[in-house]
């Protein structure tokens, strides 16, 4: 695995500029941002609204 790795890096090292290999030291992720978590709970507090109204009498 260690050895797997490093042939990684050492690939992307050697890749000229612009690289053409995957950055191995660039973590992908489909985590949320803190601004999408609130856009996302702002949407749903607007719908809910929207469907039950304000809440208030």
């Amino acid at each position: 695995m260690v050895a797997e790795w490093e042939d990684i890096c050492a690939a992307w090292e050697a890749d000229k500029v612009p690289k053409t290999v995957l950055n191995p030291f660039c973590v992908q992720s489909d985590d949320l941002t803190e601004d999408e978590v609130h856009k996302e709970l702002a949407e749903e507090e607007e719908a809910r609204r929207l469907q039950w109204g304000t809440g208030g009498s």
